[in-house]
């Protein structure tokens, strides 16, 4: 099942992570204390760790899963991610959440 649709704006395209997107989310926020702030996982340590959760991201779109990967259009750059992290199919309602990198707050 392919959920998660690509999905462009003027500026941004949201679509599935791949491999590699690990340089950028590494340097753009899951290194970032600020974007990290009130998320569930920790700071990764390094490049290694953030390759290991896209793998397992990469994965888990073939379980019904959806997570986008939020990249500037123009620059090619993962600047943040989307996720359902919460999802009712019964009553057709989800949780979203996401972060986004705190250079890249305030853009519009």
């Amino acid at each position: 099942m392919d959920n998660t649709k690509t999905l462009e704006t003027e500026r941004l395209i949201l679509r599935k992570f791949k491999l590699e997107d690990a340089e950028g989310m590494y340097n753009n926020w899951a290194t970032d204390p600020l974007c990290n702030r009130y998320l569930e996982w920790n700071l990764h340590k390094n490049i290694d760790e953030t390759k290991d959760i896209l793998i397992n991201w990469i994965r888990e779109y073939d379980i019904d899963k959806f997570k986008w990967v939020i990249e500037l259009k123009e620059e090619h750059i993962a600047i943040g991610g989307i996720d359902v992290v919460r999802l009712n199919k019964k009553i057709g309602i989800c949780e979203i959440g996401y972060c986004i990198g705190s250079k890249f707050w305030n853009k519009g």
